[in-house]
């Protein structure tokens, strides 16, 4: 599953996860459409175990739940 979660005209910052047999995939993915050689750039990258992505899911509803929306 990938998914965008911030643009501009001039930057755009990617989510990407990907179920395997030793865990999740975590990629955060950059473009700079502007840049003189455009292409995407992970820039972080990591491999969660279920406990870790339930910490994630966790932090992430909670930032969530307690935003201004």
């Amino acid at each position: 599953m990938k998914t965008t979660i911030q643009e501009t005209p001039a930057y755009r910052l990617d989510i990407e996860l990907k179920r395997g047999p030793h865990g999740t995939s975590l990629m955060l993915i950059s473009f700079v459409p502007t840049a003189r050689h455009p292409e995407e750039q992970v820039k972080f990258q990591a491999l969660l175990s279920d406990a870790e992505l339930q910490k994630l899911q966790k932090v992430l509803s909670e930032a969530v739940a307690s935003a201004t929306i």
